[in-house]
């Protein structure tokens, strides 16, 4: 099997823009643990969470030149002498007021 890209996403949107650049795209959601570090911010695990799905893709599907890997990670900063949380898997945006990264 010939695969030029790969994106290491379970997301539907995601699926979706790159459906629309004609591109030859394989999908390959991977398990990745999800779980936020101490102290760690934001952006750090947006990029660690994505660098780790595209790893993880990479070795599901080797045929593959070139892998996409994202991560959607909401802020909670609703309480200003609270520090802000990550929470990574919003389950409705409209429950809370999130600022997305």
């Amino acid at each position: 099997m010939t695969c030029m890209f790969l994106l290491a996403s379970a997301s539907p949107r995601r699926r979706e823009l790159m459906e629309l650049t004609g591109w030859d795209v394989e999908i390959c959601p991977v398990p990745v643990d999800e779980t936020v570090q101490i102290d760690e911010r934001a952006e750090a695990l947006a990029v660690r969470l994505a660098r780790a799905k595209a790893r993880a893709a990479a070795v599901e599907c080797p045929a593959c030149e070139l892998v996409l890997a994202a991560d959607t990670v909401v802020v909670s900063c609703m309480l200003p002498d609270v520090q802000s949380s990550c929470i990574t898997f919003p389950q409705a945006y409209g429950s809370h007021s999130p600022l997305m990264i």
